[in-house]
């Protein structure tokens, strides 16, 4: 598990430097890795920093922001944050 955990550490710290390099589509491909490893573990914390530093990155690229924001709904539904999407649309 420790392996596991220090994997996620590992590949957000590179997405970041991804991301500084100006490399955008490798940093959110591994970003991307990162949440589904967090997510697997149940790792909040880092599913969460997964998430903002994956809509970081399309905000300084200006790609598309559909999975970002999917991301950090995803961390916000699991903070007990925000509604769930179906629940939105019925108010």
């Amino acid at each position: 598990m420790a392996v596991i955990i220090a994997r996620v550490t590992w590949l957000l710290a590179l997405g970041e430097a991804q991301r500084k390099a100006g490399r955008s589509p490798q940093a959110l491909d591994t970003l991307q890795e990162a949440a589904d490893i967090a997510r697997r573990l149940g790792s909040l914390e880092n599913l969460a920093r997964a998430a903002l530093e994956f809509e970081w990155t399309t905000w300084a690229a200006r790609l598309p922001t559909a999975s970002a924001v999917g991301l950090l709904e995803e961390v916000l539904q699991a903070l007990g944050l925000v509604a769930q999407r179906g629940d939105q649309q019925r108010d």
